[in-house]
């Protein structure tokens, strides 16, 4: 990561800045659409995967893989080949459409199986849930390339600020649906997984379908003087965003895995239904207020400066989570705040970050620049399944003295968080090392 990005003001972008104002909103909306389609496949497809093939915990885990690293695939693939046609916002916007009718009629039709009572449910199961990744692909990729073409290097720092917070909003809306879902009986749950995901489909093409039609309007209006020339193509990408791409994948093996197992950890280890539901609540609560949090407390400061100390406060509030044993259960809620909190802040850090080195040294390259950076989230999103799989698999984690669950849902974080930030810091000392290098060489 270059060492020194700041998030400011660039007053020679401000006209590209009024132009973006006007989609922010819609932006922001159709990532929530785009999260609640993300998150609702994420919660239910190991459920439905249950349900209809019966697989274990092991296989179940092993599948979700499969199609997490079918999905990352695809990013690359649609990234890579589309790139050309996602270097302007209008062109994103139309994909994105494309994408997100898709991908929501694919989720209405695994969703809908258990109510059909077909003869091949498992096939048609698997069938909707490769449509499902495939169309997602472009729904993913050219909204999040759009980041890199929107604004300002501030303005984007916000917008990637607002969209963590629509997803955090669209996990927590998905998470009530879905206890709903589980608590209904097994006559009225069919029907409530077709109204579910029927839901869903609305908003995510609506909200798409808003997006593109207010940035054509933005393209079509008039071009303002003070609005910057087109920026030169870049050849290849840059050496920052690799270090991105690879903070990505080391990062996506921290919260996820501690917001996964938390419930189980509530339900099995802390039996405190009140204690336990108020750790499950902050947890998603900081995830959302997390990427504003940060943003204010942190802003001015460099793009390392924000990833280095969000990423080592998800370490020390894993750690604190990990000692409430010792430290009494009243450290225990607030370490579970804490590491929602930065997590959401180390998400819009490394968003943010990626975003301002794409649009300033990545143009051209925006569609494979975030098929690399979501492919390594969902390759990381794979091994958690696969640990997941693995974890559930002994009967021994419901034991209330093994200690297997704190041990898989803190060390992961732990070890992240303080990787994360060593990463850092030798990326910083190498670039100063080669600055000196170049200052003798000129002297």
């Amino acid at each position: 990561m270059a060492h020194g990005i700041a998030y400011r003001r660039s007053m020679a972008q401000a006209g590209g800045s009024r132009a973006s104002d006007a989609v922010a909103l819609p932006y922001v909306v159709a990532h929530y659409g785009k999260s609640l389609l993300w998150c609702a496949s994420e919660s239910l497809f190991a459920f439905l995967l249950t349900e209809l093939a019966h697989l274990s915990p092991l296989a179940v885990g092993w599948v979700l893989a499969g199609t997490f690293l079918l999905s990352g695939g695809l990013d690359i693939c649609v990234g890579g080949a589309l790139r050309h046609r996602m270097s302007t916002a209008a062109a994103c916007a139309r994909l994105q459409l494309g994408g997100a009718v898709v991908s929501a009629l694919a989720m209405v039709m695994l969703f809908s199986v258990p109510a059909l009572h077909l003869t091949a449910p498992l096939a048609v199961a698997t069938a909707s849930i490769i449509l499902f990744r495939t169309a997602y692909a472009f729904v993913d990729i050219p909204q999040n390339a759009m980041l890199s073409l929107l604004g300002n290097n501030d303005a984007r720092t916000s917008l990637a600020s607002a969209r963590l917070v629509a997803s955090g909003l669209g996990a927590l809306t998905v998470a009530a649906s879905v206890a709903a879902l589980v608590y209904s009986s097994d006559a009225d749950r069919p029907r409530l997984l077709i109204l579910f995901s029927s839901v869903i489909a609305l908003v995510t093409i609506a909200s798409s379908a808003h997006l593109r039609r207010r940035v054509l309007a933005g393209a079509a209006a008039p071009a303002q003087a003070s609005a910057p020339a087109p920026a030169t193509v870049a050849r290849r990408l840059p050496i920052a965003a690799w270090r991105l791409i690879l903070l990505m994948l080391v990062a996506n093996f921290a919260a996820p895995v501690f917001g996964k197992i938390l419930p189980y950890y509530a339900d099995y280890q802390l039996r405190d239904p009140l204690l336990g539901s108020s750790a499950i609540s902050l947890l998603s609560l900081g995830g959302v207020v997390g990427p504003r949090v940060w943003y204010i407390l942190l802003r001015g400061r460099s793009a390392d400066t924000h990833v280095a100390m969000s990423s080592l406060a998800v370490a020390v509030a894993a750690a604190l989570f990990g000692l409430s044993d010792w430290a009494g259960s009243a450290a225990l809620v607030p370490a579970a705040g804490l590491l929602g909190l930065s997590a959401g802040g180390l998400g819009m850090s490394i968003w943010s970050a990626f975003g301002l080195v794409i649009a300033e040294a990545g143009r051209g390259w925006e569609g494979l620049a975030y098929g690399l950076l979501t492919a390594a989230a969902k390759t990381a999103l794979a091994l958690d399944a696969i640990g997941m799989g693995w974890l559930m698999s002994n009967p021994s984690f419901r034991e209330p003295s093994s200690p297997r669950l704190l041990l898989y849902m803190t060390i992961p974080p732990i070890v992240a968080g303080i990787a994360v930030a060593v990463l850092i810091l030798l990326w910083r000392g190498s670039s100063r090392k080669t600055a000196t290098a170049l200052d003798q060489e000129r002297g």
